[in-house]
């Protein structure tokens, strides 16, 4: 949360959209915790410049303890002197327009709420549907059950 509120005040948040499991645990209530902010970054928006801003900020506030500008991906690794866990960014560059909201991510164990741009639970659902078929990971398999529960449906 405290990673999120810092973005939002640095006025990173405007240019990403909220996707992944963090977001469904902050934004919707799942419980699985999940150890990374996943985002995708808006059309029009300079993939080079947004990184270079984005860890010259965070490292004002955190140690940058991996960065890389890949092909599809712009990854941030964050460790603060007050947890013992890293943290790390991933944000896709590409990957064409989908369908957001917005939301309030918060946690019962921080008094931040921040209201973000979010992938809907839609998105979400093919994404996961996606993850499942490539990785066949359980957590996948566990998102798509806190879904189908949600009564979300694929179009």
């Amino acid at each position: 949360m405290e990673v999120l509120d810092r973005m939002n005040s640095g006025r990173f948040l405007d240019r990403l959209l909220f996707t992944g499991g963090t977001m469904l645990r902050l934004c919707h209530g799942l419980e699985r915790f999940s150890v990374d902010l996943d985002f995708r970054l808006s059309s029009g928006v300079d993939p080079e410049a947004f990184f270079t801003g984005l860890s010259d900020y965070l490292g004002r506030y955190y140690q940058i303890t991996d960065a890389a500008d890949k092909y599809n991906t712009l990854l941030l690794e964050l460790k603060s002197s007050e947890f013992p866990r890293r943290l790390k960014l991933e944000i896709r560059k590409q990957g064409g327009e989908v369908s957001s909201e917005q939301a309030i991510a918060y946690s019962v164990h921080s008094t931040l709420q921040v209201l973000l741009r979010v992938v809907t639970l839609q998105e979400m659902m093919a994404s996961k549907i996606d993850a499942f078929l490539k990785r066949q990971e359980i957590r996948d398999a566990y998102d798509l059950e806190f879904l189908v529960k949600a009564r979300v449906i694929r179009d």
